[in-house]
């Protein structure tokens, strides 16, 4: 058996979002997946009120617990996205120090200058220590700014990304830094990379109106990328580019049929053939 990359984070029932969506693109790029999902959701948090929740943390332990009785089970690398739960970083904290390989961290916890719901105001916080157990971590520019100890955005600038970066290497991480939907331009998507040694950018078409879920498809789409074998550079001007045009496909919907995630059909099948 092959080694398997670890996905942890929230299963939303309804549409192909969160962890649905990651588990179809790593698929697609033939990687092996050991899932752990954060919590079961009747919806995502976004645009159906407030969905039913059922909470997964024992049955992660207890999952956990089996998995190591496996002797041919591996887990090399780890994605991480949406917890929720300051307890559950304490719980997987653990978990990511045995884990050999690629950890990639996104840190949802907000969008749109505001947390997401059921979030309390000391999450970033938590999210900022348990990013040190990272090698790339792929927020937002307010999930950047939260990170950074702010509680309002910056305005985006290149300046400005090297004050945040400044401050998180304060905090002690180490990670690669891979700013996505950074609102340089109005009229194109910036995602801005530092990978340790220089900032590159990278700009794509921006579609008008919100697209959920393109932040877990961007990680699991770098992840898939990362794991491919392409440096950090490359993966990242990919993922950006299969970003778009899921995004250009799913823009054809009107929004409320968005809240459902993105249109991944296509992107999937070439990357199947890729």
């Amino acid at each position: 058996m092959s080694p398997s990359t670890l996905v942890v984070e929230d299963f939303s029932t309804l549409g192909q979002i969160s962890m649905l969506a990651a588990l179809n693109i790593l698929q697609a790029f033939d990687i092996e997946t050991a899932a752990l999902p954060t919590a079961l959701l009747s919806t995502q948090t976004e645009g159906f009120n407030i969905p039913a929740r059922l909470d997964t943390h024992e049955w992660m332990q207890a999952a956990v617990k089996h998995w190591q009785t496996i002797p041919e089970l591996q887990l090399q690398g780890a994605l991480i996205g949406y917890l929720g739960s300051t307890k559950l970083m304490d719980q997987l904290g653990h978990l990511l120090t045995n884990i050999k390989g690629l950890v990639l961290i996104d840190p949802v916890m907000a969008d749109r200058g505001a947390l997401y719901p059921g979030l309390s105001t000391d999450y970033p916080h938590y999210m900022l220590q348990f990013c040190q157990s990272a090698d790339v971590i792929s927020p937002n520019w307010f999930e950047l700014c939260l990170l950074a100890g702010l509680k309002k955005p910056l305005n985006a600038t290149l300046s400005n990304f090297k004050f945040l970066l400044s401050k998180l290497h304060e905090q002690g991480i180490q990670a690669a830094v891979v700013a996505t939907g950074v609102p340089i331009e109005k009229t194109a998507e910036t995602t801005l990379l530092y990978d340790g040694h220089r900032i590159n950018s990278f700009i794509s078409k921006r579609y008008p109106g919100h697209f959920y879920g393109a932040g877990d498809t961007f990680a699991a789409l770098l992840m898939g990328n990362l794991l491919s074998g392409k440096d950090l550079n490359t993966a990242v001007q990919i993922s950006c580019q299969q970003l778009s045009n899921a995004i250009k496909e799913t823009s054809a919907y009107p929004e409320e049929d968005r809240r459902y995630g993105l249109k991944l059909r296509n992107l999937l099948q070439l990357i199947s053939k890729s």
